[in-house]
């Protein structure tokens, strides 16, 4: 497990004090998850953190371990403070400590919130709530064994007695106050008869351990538990933007429904940071409400196993969310659907659904299409008759993952249409990471080794690597690769391999065998076949992409980016071909060696437009996607000499910074 700090009471009482505690305690996290703090964090370590110290230290208190920004299991989310003691059996006893600085605060029109400075805030309870949800889950401290945790908040500088009741109103906030209580300015004996009625005896080495030491459990898959989702038999642990995101859409809706405020939410998030399971969870809320609600992706893949693992319950899901006996009826056929199905619906009739959920939201195109022809069906922007279908619609989406020149989908860009529209927008920011082992610093790398912007250089160990935070690994051999890859599913561990469209995509032989159409000289010998070249209209249980993304029996094929994006597995292989190489200082996009020509035609059409269109950007985005795809680890293989060895130069391979690079 990551955090920052860990130190028994005694000693963080002290070190509390010193005036350089925060500087020394953000040189650590910097060091160990991977990014610099801002000025603020480190402010209000310094004025939180001292102020906890000598509440703490004013009378005597079992030995406690201190634990600081401590990470949650498979996210990069962190809780400010976790006190570790014991039980009388001497189990372990943990209590979630979270710490503000806020001196008042006031009503919000999102639920689970108040408005802190003019904008809206987690309600400090719910947040506390939300990581013991997620440690009792995740951690193996408390899903194996029979420790307890609790949790409390202090907010050391609030002393307005309005913001104080509505901190504590359960008409707002209903039992997450009295659950996970908070304690104001004068309320310190308070918090600290608290703290010894949860943890009634000191940590011992082993209490300790079993935090510090646990092991993560495995992350819930949004596929394996899609179905329980929106039957409300299973509910994500939401935390921190994620149940900002979540609440303000609910909210919306409500406002919605009841004035008819139409109004467009924009959710931008990287790789990983839950954007699908925040969507699936506005679903499935919306299904408990009854609310007329649609889930649409821009993604073909996505949405045939969507459709493919809900098939037997969704029928009876629409007619009770709709109120209809018969489908035909109904202003949807799907509960998934394409945004070119809901951009058909608002030409047909406006605000027919309360809320349009919208997931992988940069595919969206700049007007409908037709699927096969691929030609104009309308001049009126998509979004514009996506908008017109719902009361409420949310985009999910991350700029830096369109693919096709076609694809516009961008914040800026549905901003603009939300104003000329005189549609209400908000927006809202995902930083959470939860895929990549949660490790924030291991996507930011990728990113910026991509781009050509990583602050390390080569030979340097990147911090995520130096702490083993993610598995992530340059083969010199693909055959190895693959190999590692069958290994973990052996393991019980899900894994693919996928790779740029750089070779051919082949029928398959009379006899209905795959052509191994993935083949090159720095293969050695080993050769692949991309997923089936079967019916592209083929039912969804029935369809390539569901068999390849859910079935463990179609495993040695090769996916590409459009059978990827959208999913998660425990581990992806990548082969990245000669389209994109590192040259000189500088990424290389060789146009000739990339297969996908409806790729190379949107391009063309979209340079004539806009000369700025770069085919370097879209190509680094096909590989960002596929390098982020793996919950625990990411194996790669490059064919070109030159870029496998910026790569391996760039995690910090010392034997290959050492060698003259290949000619």
């Amino acid at each position: 497990m990551i955090f920052g700090y860990s130190a028994p009471l005694s000693r963080f009482i002290v070190d509390a004090t010193r005036n350089s505690f925060a500087e020394e305690l953000a040189e650590v996290v910097g060091d160990r998850l991977g990014f610099a703090p801002t000025p603020s964090e480190i402010e209000s370590w310094r004025n939180s953190l001292a102020v906890l110290g000598r509440i703490l230290a004013t009378e005597s208190l079992q030995e406690y371990q201190v634990v600081l920004e401590f990470q949650m299991p498979l996210s990069s989310a962190r809780a400010d403070v976790l006190l570790l003691g014991a039980n009388q059996d001497g189990s372990l006893a943990a209590l979630v400590l979270e710490l503000k600085q806020w001196s008042t605060c006031g009503e919000s029109a999102i639920r689970d919130t108040v408005a802190v400075m003019g904008r809206p805030a987690t309600h400090p309870s719910v947040q506390t709530r939300g990581y013991a949800n997620y440690l009792r889950f995740y951690h193996s401290a408390f899903t194996q064994n029979s420790a307890t945790l609790s949790g409390a908040c202090l907010l050391h500088n609030m002393k307005d007695k309005r913001s104080i009741s509505l901190l504590n109103s359960a008409s707002h906030f209903d039992t997450a106050p009295k659950e996970f209580p908070i304690f104001v300015a004068g309320s310190e004996r308070e918090l600290l008869a608290f703290i010894r009625d949860r943890l009634p005896l000191g940590a011992t080495a082993e209490n300790v351990t079993e935090l510090l030491d646990g092991q993560p459990c495995p992350s819930s898959k949004l596929l394996d538990v899609l179905e329980q989702s929106i039957q409300d038999r299973f509910e994500w642990r939401l935390l921190n933007e994620q149940l900002l995101a979540f609440n303000t859409v609910v909210s919306a809706v409500e406002r919605a429904r009841e004035h008819g405020e139409k109004c467009l939410i924009v959710v931008r998030g990287g790789p990983g940071t839950g954007k699908s399971v925040i969507g699936i969870q506005l679903l499935a809320h919306a299904c408990r409400q009854r609310w007329r609600v649609a889930h649409s992706t821009g993604s073909k893949a996505f949405l045939t196993v969507l459709q493919a693992k809900t098939e037997e319950t969704t029928e009876a899901l629409l007619k009770k969310i709709f109120n209809q006996r018969y489908k035909s009826r109904m202003p949807v056929k799907e509960v998934f659907v394409t945004f070119r199905e809901i951009a058909r619906l608002g030409v047909s009739g406006s605000n027919q659904l309360d809320l349009v959920i919208g997931d992988e939201g940069h595919r969206l195109w700049d007007v409908r299409r037709n699927v096969k022809s691929y030609q104009p069906e309308s001049s009126t922007p998509m979004i514009e008759e996506m908008l017109a279908a719902a009361k409420v619609t949310v985009i999910f989406l991350d700029d830096d993952q369109t693919v096709r020149a076609n694809e516009i989908g961008s914040v800026a860009y549905l901003e603009e249409q939300a104003k000329r529209l005189g549609v209400l927008y908000e927006f809202i920011p995902l930083d959470v990471q939860f895929r990549c082992a949660g490790s924030s610093a291991y996507v930011n790398w990728v990113e910026n080794v991509l781009n050509g912007t990583a602050e390390t250089k080569p030979g340097d160990v990147p911090a995520w690597k130096s702490h083993q935070a993610y598995d992530f690994h340059v083969f010199d051999s693909v055959a190895e690769m693959a190999n590692a890859l069958d290994v973990k599913r052996t393991q019980g561990l899900r894994s693919r391999i996928t790779a740029g469209f750089c070779w051919r995509w082949s029928d398959p032989m009379p006899t209905g065998t795959l052509v191994d159409d993935l083949t090159h000289p720095s293969f050695a010998g080993w050769s692949g076949h991309w997923i089936e070249k079967s019916d592209r209209y083929a039912a969804p249980r029935d369809h390539r992409y569901y068999k390849w993304a859910a079935i463990d029996d179609y495993a040695e094929q090769v996916g590409s980016i459009y059978s990827v994006q959208g999913f998660e597995f425990d581990y992806v292989g990548v082969i990245v071909g000669d389209d994109l190489v590192y040259r000189q200082g500088q990424w290389v996009a060789n146009l000739k060696a990339n297969k996908d020509n409806q790729f190379k035609q949107d391009l063309a059409r979209r340079r004539a437009l806009d000369p700025s269109v770069n085919e370097v950007d879209k190509l680094q985005n096909i590989y960002r996607v596929l390098m982020t795809r793996g919950m625990l680890g990411t194996y790669v293989f490059f064919t070109d000499p030159e870029t496998r060895f910026y790569f391996q130069s760039m995690q910090g391979d010392k034997n290959v910074s050492s060698l003259l690079m290949p000619a």
